[in-house]
């Protein structure tokens, strides 16, 4: 049983990841395509993990990978039309990936418990409003180590950990897989980044997009459906997104390093909450 979860959670989503990475560095100035890839990448893993759907979908754990596919369909539209998006175009497009999945998935919990709708509303406005800053926010030299794919590596971690401890094992599998497809991406483009790509850790706007609509559709299923699941643990878990624009802002600091500890020194700082997020609701779980 551990060794099954071990493959399918981790292993399986790791070699996605790094092929996903791979594919990156071939696509050269198309890697707006990574946008379509993502969600395709997380439907396939979910279908390995699940198995497949029973249809029409009835549970909200039947819907997640028809809610993938529209999400993959989503992003193919966006990455084909709008590689350069404004701001109000992000806002639409994460609106549209953040909010139409939670509501459809979980339209009678958030109906039934206004805390649950309050939790989710901010939730998909933090990272709706995050994508909107990144879509205005060009990196410059002293941006590029500071990755948003690095805070949403430990978002996604710090979401298994809690949807785990809130009672939902599922959701934990599901967002783990995500991490370590992330993880697996953020390998490969660091080993570009050493060899010299200034670009390789930063996806294309539409990529980026597709990645925080993963991690908007792992964390609001989190705080839909896991019964127990921290409230505070939920809202530290999304901070290091919050600190990308912080150290883009203070990108000089991380120039000072040698090159090869420049993403590392970004991620522990991003992790931080991450780790705050996880003390606490462990902590939650033990009391």
């Amino acid at each position: 049983m551990i060794s099954q979860i071990i493959v399918w959670t981790v292993a399986v989503p790791l070699a996605f990841g790094i092929l996903l990475g791979i594919l990156t560095g071939m696509f050269g100035e198309t890697r707006s395509r990574l946008a379509l890839l993502l969600p395709l990448a997380a439907m396939v893993l979910l279908l390995l993990i699940e198995g497949w759907p029973g249809f029409p979908p009835v549970a909200a754990k039947q819907k997640l990978p028809f809610v993938l596919l529209g999400l993959t369909c989503l992003f193919g539209v966006v990455a084909a039309r709008l590689p350069q998006p404004t701001r109000l175009q992000a806002l639409t497009v994460m609106l549209l990936a953040s909010l139409a999945p939670a509501l459809w998935l979980g339209s009678r919990v958030l109906g039934a418990n206004p805390a649950k709708a309050v939790m989710v509303g901010v939730l998909v406005l933090y990272i709706c409003g995050h994508a909107v800053l990144f879509a205005g926010r060009p990196a410059r030299s002293g941006h590029k180590a500071a990755s948003p794919v690095i805070a949403a590596l430990f978002t996604l971690i710090a979401t298994a950990v809690v949807s785990v401890t809130g009672g939902y094992i599922g959701m934990a599998q599901g967002a783990g897989a995500l991490a370590a497809m992330t993880g697996g991406w953020l390998l490969v483009r660091y080993i570009a980044f050493l060899r010299g790509d200034d670009e390789a850790l930063l996806p294309r706007p539409p990529a980026l997009f597709a990645w925080l609509a993963l991690v908007a559709l792992a964390i609001d299923v989190t705080a839909l459906f896991s019964p127990k699941a921290s409230p505070s643990g939920l809202l530290l878990a999304v901070l290091p997104l919050g600190l990308v624009p912080i150290l883009q802002s203070r990108g000089a600091l991380l120039d000072r390093l040698p090159r090869p500890l420049r993403p590392l020194a970004a991620g522990a700082l991003l992790g931080l909450p991450a780790f705050a997020a996880i003390l606490v609701s462990v902590l939650g779980f033990i009391a």
